[in-house]
């Protein structure tokens, strides 16, 4: 075991990191993490940074990107002067449908588009409908699709020290995807959540103030690509036993995001009237552990919102992160499961405030000494809450620059 000690001002932004980060980790997380340090005779030896890290899959509820987000990653930092690139492409398929919405109960045929179980809006005026007027904070309904393409670049600076860039452009479609989830649903017997109700490939996406009686969110026209954001992160090793476990934090945060925040929402009075580049922080903390071929991965984080889109959001994302990776020669397998909580507030009808959790499942092919191809679904399997995706699939390449 060693430490790797840099010159003091760089030290005191290490340990002003791990304070920050260890405010938030629970006792059991780093009880685990001792148990592992304490295995590490019977561990064996240590892969490169690219075959064992995890696949880079950040949340994908599309109301989480107006924030800096957690980003899977391995704990190692890539070697002193070494630059690594990836392109990869993610499309997500939602539905969303809270108990307010119209979709919930199959009455598209008395409900407007956009209109939540208000009475007002209950185009007969029954008061059968009382008991279900009106929930607390927010009510949902999600059906589109979303596409994203991300690029990211990684240099190593020093043995302790490695920054990484990342741009995003994202786009909101009808897509193509619902008649083929339907028909994978019916296959393993499970619910289709209200896609049966709508209609298909279709982009409809409102978000409703229960406590103003109003929509504050809509979008119902697809978009083509713009710019998501840009996010500038910094990764710092802080611990590690060579060849057998590493532990280290990120700090990132997003700038050029303005577009989420001023252009997408179709009622253009609900937008902010300013948004700041590097208003939110992202603050991570990473273990990487070795075994023969497995390599396994955790990670906790918390994103610090300055100034919530929604009135209504926490001000705070939290992450947990766990992640196996399986090596065999040129041959990669990946399953990952990622929990993060919700932007939205607790109520007991919308369960909108409930974690969303999304497990991976993916592969890794080493083409080349430095050129590798990754692929990946990703799926809600375990989450009862009614902000969830539905269904993802994703595609990168990655390369590492000789030098």
């Amino acid at each position: 075991m060693r430490w790797l000690i840099p010159n003091l001002p760089e030290l005191a932004l290490v340990l002003l990191l791990f304070k920050k980060i260890l405010s938030m980790v629970k006792k059991s997380t780093i009880f685990m993490m001792v148990v592992w340090m304490l295995l590490n005779p019977i561990i064996s030896n240590a892969m490169d940074s690219i075959s064992g890290s995890p696949l880079q899959i950040s949340p994908q509820f599309p109301f989480h990107l107006f924030y800096t987000l957690f980003d899977p990653d391995s704990a190692e930092l890539i070697k002193t002067g070494k630059v690594q690139a990836s392109v990869g492409f993610i499309q997500t398929n939602i539905i969303s449908a809270g108990v307010n919405s119209f979709l919930y109960y199959n009455e598209r045929d008395i409900w407007d588009s956009g209109q939540f179980k208000i009475c007002k809006n209950y185009k007969g005026g029954s008061t059968s409908y009382n008991w279900n007027c009106k929930s607390d904070g927010y009510s949902i309904l999600f059906d589109g699709e979303v596409s994203q393409r991300v690029f990211r670049l990684n240099w190593g600076v020093t043995d302790y020290i490695e920054i990484q860039y990342i741009n995003k452009s994202i786009r909101f479609m009808n897509g193509n995807m619902d008649r083929t989830i339907e028909n994978v649903h019916e296959n393993f017997d499970l619910t289709g959540g209200g896609r049966q109700w709508t209609d298909l490939n279709n982009l409809e996406v409102y978000l409703w103030d229960n406590e103003t009686d109003q929509a504050i969110f809509q979008l119902t026209d697809e978009t083509g690509y713009q710019k998501l954001s840009e996010t500038f992160v910094l990764k710092l090793k802080i611990l590690e036993n060579p060849k057998h476990w590493t532990l280290s934090g990120k700090i990132a945060s997003n700038f050029n995001d303005e577009y989420l925040w001023t252009d997408l929402n179709e009622i253009k009075s609900q937008n902010p009237t300013q948004h700041n580049d590097f208003d939110d922080l992202n603050l991570s903390l990473y273990f990487t552990g070795i075994w023969d071929n497995l390599v396994f991965h955790s990670a906790i984080s918390q994103t610090q919102i300055q100034s919530p889109y929604f009135s209504q959001s926490p001000d705070r994302i939290q992450f947990l992160f766990l992640g196996v990776t399986w090596i065999q020669d040129s041959f990669v397998l990946i399953m990952q499961d990622l929990i993060y909580s919700s932007i939205f507030p607790s109520d007991s009808r919308e369960s909108m405030g409930h974690e969303i959790n999304e497990l991976t499942l993916g592969s890794r092919f080493k083409i080349t000494p430095y050129f590798r191809l990754e692929t990946g679904i990703v799926e809600n399997l375990f989450t009862h809450g009614v902000i969830n995706i539905d269904f993802s699939y994703y595609v990168s390449m990655n390369w590492e620059l000789p030098g």
